[in-house]
């Protein structure tokens, strides 16, 4: 690097080294409601895209314990460490156009039926007790916490993606380019698309080949789902690499080489270009008589284009992702940048040449300094003495652009809205726009931004890479009537409760399974109460002249309604029986999980009101179910209902054995 990249690098990485520092209970139970780019290089777009551009072993008897004492100290008086952060990274600071939607579409949606499968249904709420058998004890140790938090959330995928693939039936005859399973996919696998990647989101796991252990990158994260999840062309590239005579002569090279490289397979790309083929290349010059001939290279025209190409493929070797690292805010990434802004304007001097200090740079926009003609015949010119074929230029120079992550090379050759927004997240630098714009901030309110974590600065890019790919100057549209795309949209806009209302319309036991997560790892907001007037320095006569009840009405969370929802229909499912991951055989009645369901409510007066409206309506008809029943409540801390289960049984089952016995 010359000493003005010194520089640059030298700044930058002072800027990172900153950063770093039962049917009784009926639906009116519930007393709730239904819920940039760098300075010093332009960029060849100038244009929007919408100017026309179109490119652990458990016992059986652990299913049934809930909420545990230490987990009850955890709710009531935990101080904010590990949920404080992470709150940070849902927080949205101004209203989306999306949430009044995912509102409207969740207060829709029916009551799901329970059609998932035994297995599926006992295997996520052992592994869901993890949560309280592993991750809460005496030592409330929050490193502990989300360690399971991690672990449980990776098995749930897993298993849920296991049971996805078992259950799928596929359709050759559907075909769909859009966003999200197709209109006949199921209602679970729905649930999964969106479920999965929120917990991976969350919770992403560690690099299990780091020295340290570090998590897994949201980028990385988000490239892995996509390629599994949201890939409409999964053979593009092979159609390309076994083109004849050559991949280069297939008309769809270099827009299949930029979507492959948006969508992070870096290495992939350069293997594309080292193998090309350039004497059969297609021409796609504007004159099939100009000095590079109809089909291919050959000559200076030839050894040019491999010179430039082996630039290229030089310093796609030279990106992180290549080696795995898809940390894009390190110090290797901010020196990878440089080096593509330095190869980029060895690329411009060597196809110019002396054309370019003679007539200037070939990307000044028209009208700056000089008339629209003499613009127009300054670039014919230049097209004209190029060293490289012009078509072949202008790719590299948008390859360039990609992998440095100007936001208009990103945009323009996406798919959708969906790869626009993960692209951007990968590959569109923004640091330079932040220390901009930290310019008009107080210096104390940029400091607190810089020393966020890179967790929370991902998802906070991740909300504004959506944000950029649907701005009104793109033509990537939502379609607001998908519930799928919608979801995406909250869970990439950080709306955490539209996710989960989504959720409970698909699937039970994925709704709860990712509610409880949530609610234990910090990104689900709590509850609040319908009150919003602190009446804590009234006493009881000033209330009641004020018309206000001492204790107002609470509304159910999020979390409170999905678990209500799910245990209703639970009470409906008779004997289950399931092996689990170990071979060891269970079998439980509905029944037994609603009220382990009911038990894990936030709210422990609403636990034991919904409980009590439960009991109301059971039948207890015989003393093997009455002591399973009496078991299960004392482990909830249910005292005064378990008694209650046992003076009733007393008579009940007293006076069934003197029928039997006349």
């Amino acid at each position: 690097m010359d000493e003005e990249d010194d520089r640059q690098y030298n700044e930058s990485q002072q800027s990172y080294a900153e950063e770093e520092d039962a049917d009784g209970m009926t639906d009116e139970d519930a007393r709730y409601e239904e819920d940039a780019d760098m300075d010093d290089y332009r960029s060849e777009f100038q244009d929007s895209r919408a100017n026309g551009r179109g490119y652990g072993e458990q016992s059986t008897a652990g299913l049934l314990r809930s909420t545990p004492g230490g987990l009850k100290r955890s709710r009531e008086g935990r101080e904010p460490g590990l949920n404080s952060s992470i709150m940070q990274s849902i927080s949205r600071p101004e209203t989306s156009y999306f949430e009044s939607i995912a509102k409207d579409l969740c207060s829709r949606m029916p009551q799901p039926l329970l059609n998932e499968a035994d297995d599926l249904i006992l295997n996520t709420e052992i592994t869901i007790e993890k949560l309280f058998n592993e991750g809460i004890g005496a030592t409330e140790d929050d490193d502990l916490l989300e360690e399971t938090l991690t672990t449980v959330s990776g098995e749930l995928v897993k298993m849920w993606e296991d049971y996805q693939n078992k259950i799928a039936v596929y359709d050759s005859e559907e075909y769909t380019a859009g966003v999200g399973p197709g209109a006949r996919a199921s209602d679970f696998e729905k649930a999964n698309f969106l479920a999965g990647l929120a917990l991976k989101i969350q919770h992403p796991g560690k690099i299990s080949k780091s020295f340290d252990r570090k998590v897994v990158p949201l980028p990385q994260v988000l490239l892995e789902w996509m390629h599994e999840y949201h890939n409409p062309y999964p053979s593009s590239l092979d159609v390309v690499r076994n083109n004849l005579p050559s991949p280069s002569n297939h008309r769809s090279f270099w827009d299949t080489a930029f979507s492959c490289l948006i969508r992070g397979k870096v290495a992939a790309v350069k293997h594309l270009l080292e193998h090309a083929g350039w004497s059969t290349a297609r021409n796609e010059t504007e004159n099939s008589l100009s000095q590079f001939g109809q089909v291919g290279f050959s000559g200076p025209a030839l050894a040019n284009v491999e010179k430039v190409v082996g630039s290229a493929t030089q310093v796609l070797s030279q990106c992180p992702a290549v080696h795995g690292d898809w940390n894009t805010k390190s110090s290797d990434w901010t020196l990878f940048r440089l080096r593509v802004s330095q190869a980029l304007e060895e690329l411009r001097n060597f196809a110019e040449g002396s054309s370019r200090d003679r007539m200037g740079s070939l990307y000044e926009p028209e009208g700056f300094g000089t008339s629209s003609i003499a613009g127009t015949y300054s670039k014919n010119a230049k097209k004209a003495e190029s060293k490289v074929p012009w078509h072949i230029y202008q790719n590299l120079i948008t390859l360039y652009n990609l992998i440095m992550g100007d936001s208009n090379a990103i945009i323009e050759n996406a798919q959708d809205w969906c790869e626009a927004t993960v692209g951007l997240l990968v590959w569109w630098d923004e640091g330079k726009d932040d220390r901009r714009l930290a310019l008009g901030r107080s210096q104390s309110n940029y400091r607190v931004a810089s020393r966020e974590s890179d967790a929370v600065s991902y998802r906070r890019k991740l909300r504004r890479a959506f944000q950029l790919a649907t701005a009104d100057t793109t033509d990537f549209k939502v379609n607001s009537a998908d519930m799928v795309e919608v979801g995406l949209v909250s869970l990439f806009e950080g709306n955490i409760e539209a996710v989960v209302g989504f959720l409970k319309g698909w699937s039970g036991p994925l709704s709860s399974a990712v509610a409880e997560i949530a609610s234990l790892g910090g990104w689900l907001p709590p509850a609040e109460e319908k009150n919003l007037i602190n009446m804590g320095s009234f006493d009881q006569d000033e209330m009641d002249v004020l018309g206000y009840n001492s204790s107002p009405p609470r509304e159910d969370g999020v979390k409170d309604k999905a678990l209500i929802a799910y245990a209703r229909l639970l009470a409906k499912r008779g004997p289950m029986k399931a092996s689990t991951s170990l071979g060891q055989s269970i079998a439980r009645e509905g029944w037994e999980i609603a009220i382990a369901v009911l038990g894990r409510l936030d709210s422990t007066d609403r636990q034991e009101e919904m409980i009590g409206l439960f009991l109301n309506g059971f039948k207890l008809d015989s003393s093997r179910t009455v002591d399973k029943l009496w078991r299960l409540l004392h482990d909830l801390d249910l005292d005064r209902h378990a008694e209650r289960i046992a003076e009733v049984s007393r008579c009940s089952l007293s006076f069934l054995s003197i029928i039997d016995h006349d």
